[in-house]
């Protein structure tokens, strides 16, 4: 069993999470949570994370939203809008490395994919432990909320599984909600989550 106080929930959109739509609101409730992109329109996680242009849309107050300093500083973009009215953000610069997480305060490092600086800045807040729900960086790219498919090329979801694999794994105990995911990261059972 995972102790809630350590642990975070990181959800993407792959189409896993209509297989566990059932189980998301019990996972809200125990566990502290992000959001990546726009799955925080559907549910209300803690924190929000994205790092290219976003869609204007409504967030609750209670909301922190996480992106790179860039889009607020940039007024053609549609993030500054949403940046400029939300009180509750955390922007940071952002490092691109291949091998560590960075520790200075004021960045994040990303590598190819969003859950990347999700998980640097869970490590830099003390979190222990990481599970990933609708993050497989498999072959199928399909969102589960739209018809909408990621661009990956081979190479980078290749490099980005090793990223996620043997960098991020150094920092944080990082488990996979998806029984099916050929991510070699230990897997944890769903309803073990929802019953500690």
């Amino acid at each position: 069993m995972l102790n809630p106080k350590e642990t975070i929930i990181i959800f993407g959109r792959s189409m896993f999470i209509n297989e566990i739509r059932e189980f998301i609101p019990d996972l809200i409730k125990t566990y502290k949570t992000i959001g990546i992109n726009s799955f925080s329109w559907i549910y209300r996680t803690d924190y929000i994370f994205f790092y290219d242009d976003f869609e204007p849309k409504l967030f609750d107050e209670k909301q922190t939203v996480i992106t790179d300093i860039r889009l607020f500083q940039n007024k053609k973009t549609r993030a500054y809008g949403v940046l400029k009215d939300t009180e509750n953000k955390e922007l940071y610069l952002v490092n691109k490395s291949e091998t560590e997480f960075t520790t200075d305060d004021m960045r994040l490092n990303f590598y190819f994919h969003t859950p990347t600086m999700a998980m640097n800045w869970a490590y830099k807040k003390g979190y222990k432990n990481v599970v990933l729900a609708g993050i497989e960086l498999s072959r199928d790219t399909r969102h589960f909320d739209s018809s909408y498919l990621a661009c990956w090329t081979d190479n980078k979801r290749i490099r980005a599984r090793k990223h996620l694999e043997n960098v991020c794994t150094k920092y944080l105990n990082i488990y996979q909600l998806d029984q099916n995911s050929t991510l070699n990261i230990e897997k944890i059972d769903i309803k073990d989550l929802i019953e500690c």
